[in-house]
């Protein structure tokens, strides 16, 4: 199979991304594409994908604050006013 990465490449790869290099570098270093190498570095490091995606950690975060918010306004609107 041609399109998998050698053992010794995913290594080096790891390896880079666990030093801190830019995806962008390690394409450039290794000839792996960068999206391969960011999916190989976030499936090293265990991280889940809320965690490598900002956008939907924001979202839920988001989404958490405003129910929060509107649980505690509830608390303060008097009896008859609650909606249904």
């Amino acid at each position: 199979m041609g399109n998998v990465l050698s053992e010794e490449k995913k290594q080096q790869v790891i390896a880079l991304g666990k030093l801190g290099w830019p995806l962008r570098r390690i394409e450039q270093v290794t000839g792996v594409r960068r999206e391969t190498a960011s999916a190989a570095v976030q499936r090293a490091s265990g991280a889940t994908r809320s965690a490598t995606c900002p956008r939907k950690a924001r979202s839920s975060a988001r989404r958490a604050s405003t129910r929060t918010f509107l649980l505690r306004a509830m608390r303060y609107v008097p009896e008859g006013n609650k909606p249904n």
